[in-house]
């Protein structure tokens, strides 16, 4: 806007008029700003109320994706150095009594002792058979021992191989090691040339290293085993030392053999993982909860509303999560409603969960709790694809604040033709009262004038 120094002339004060002549003008753009202060408003609400909705929906996602969230238990080793024990899914509340009488172990094989082990020690392939489906043939690019252990290396068969120096003149020894443990992971070599004899190996008649005698070909320094123990006195033969199916949902990790005491595992019910579930379901819907209600509040004594206060969107997403809540879940057994398990919705329409109530449906009805919540149906899976639609691409959140952001847009563009509008007034206005001014100050002159002849016609006329 101009500067003006309007008035000099007259002492019409022109700046103080059309300051107060477009006061007026500008009540429209005041209008106009108000309004855009309070779509901005609106649009940072919908903003937080997505992230409590995204919030909610993670929260229900993981309770429903839960394998053991709501229906837990605890699982325990009297003598953990011995035998580890976990759980690893669904498994039955009991005890077990467990005897480890053998650990599985890997075969190892070992070469007779030569002097250099960069010395050539023949020519061709050896053919290496690990297990019983594992058959491929190694050809060395040298034939030293280093050249054959990095041959078998490369080989990725299933075999580890190492060259072991054990002190003496011919103290150097290809040791090869199976990479998994059991009974039927053997090894097997075989010389396609002659020259390689020396490293033939068929377990089918195994060599036993002698440390006073040893052997001129491969000979084996630990044999192939399995994993042996005693389920309640069931016999039971593993591959492995963590023996995941012999009983179901439980891992076990044999460490050592159990001698004459055996071990004890223990299944329980964790009522308290159940209890923390259901506290975390409460408590992610609550958060909604408060967030929604302080968006949509008004305060009778402050007169103050929540930036979302009648919006319906907002509303409807409480609405609709509610009605949810009250719908029974079919398949639960004898739980049917979150009222079963002592969840209540309050007058401020906050979850609150009733503990001995809920303590009482653990005790009767501990593996329907997971049901309730997790099922194709349940709690959980139904706010967690509820809250997915709500903040989707296309969902009810983002098509308010597409409506939103176009709203600003045109306010924007109707500010900005507003502002030249305004400008070209108070141009005008300036005009208009610079020439009044201009016209005043002119009449003023020539009043002055007249009077001051009149006041000399009067003098010359009295003398």
């Amino acid at each position: 806007m101009a500067i003006s120094a309007g008035g000099i002339g007259s002492g019409l004060d022109v700046n103080s008029i059309v300051s107060q002549l477009m006061l007026a003008e500008q009540r429209p753009l005041n209008l106009l700003q108000s309004q855009e202060q309070s779509f901005r408003s609106r649009l940072s609400a919908y903003g937080t109320l997505k992230s409590a909705v995204s919030s909610l929906e993670t929260a229900m996602k993981s309770l429903a994706g839960s394998t053991t969230g709501f229906s837990s238990h605890t699982v325990s080793s009297s003598n953990s150095t011995i035998l580890g024990a976990s759980s690893t899914g669904k498994v039955a509340a009991g005890t077990y009594t467990i005897q480890v009488t053998q650990l599985a172990q890997q075969q190892k094989l070992t070469s007779a002792g030569v002097a250099d082990p960069a010395a050539s020690l023949g020519s061709g392939s050896l053919r290496l058979a690990v297990g019983p489906e594992l058959d491929i043939e190694v050809t060395p690019k040298e034939h030293s021992l280093l050249g054959i252990r990095d041959a078998i290396n490369a080989a990725k068969a299933g075999v580890t191989a190492t060259v072991v120096n054990d002190g003496s003149a011919n103290g150097n020894r290809l040791v090869l090691t199976a990479n998994q443990t059991g009974a039927a992971n053997t090894i097997r070599l075989t010389a396609n040339d002659p020259s390689l004899a020396q490293f033939n190996y068929d377990p089918a008649n195994p060599v036993a290293y002698d440390a006073a005698n040893p052997p001129a070909g491969m000979s084996q320094l630990q044999e192939a085993r399995d994993a042996k123990l005693t389920v309640d006195g069931l016999a039971v033969t593993k591959p492995s030392n963590q023996v995941g199916d012999a009983i179901q949902g439980i891992s076990l990790k044999l460490n050592e053999l159990t001698k004459d005491t055996p071990v004890t595992v223990t299944v329980a019910r964790d009522a308290g993982t159940i209890k923390n579930s259901v506290a975390s379901f409460v408590k992610a819907y609550n958060a909604l909860n408060q967030s929604v209600s302080s968006l949509t509040a008004y305060n009778p004594n402050s007169k103050a509303a929540g930036a979302l206060q009648g919006d319906s969107a907002a509303n409807a997403i409480l609405t609709r999560m509610r009605a949810e809540l009250t719908k029974a879940v079919e398949g639960a057994g004898a739980l049917r409603t979150l009222s079963d398990i002592g969840v209540a919705i309050q007058k401020d329409g906050s979850l609150k969960v009733d503990d001995a109530k809920l303590q009482t449906a653990i005790d009767k009805n501990f593996d329907s709790i997971a049901t309730l919540f997790t099922a194709e149906d349940g709690y959980a899976t139904r706010l967690a694809a509820m809250a997915g639609d709500i903040v989707a691409d296309k969902g009810v959140i983002d098509s308010r604040t597409e409506g939103l952001d176009e709203s600003l847009k045109h306010i924007a563009k109707r500010k900005d033709d507003m502002s030249v509008r305004l400008e070209a007034i108070e141009e005008r206005y300036r005009k208009q009262f610079g020439a009044l001014d201009a016209a005043l100050a002119s009449m003023q002159n020539t009043s002055a004038y007249l009077t001051q002849q009149l006041a000399a016609l009067s003098a010359n006329n009295q003398q």
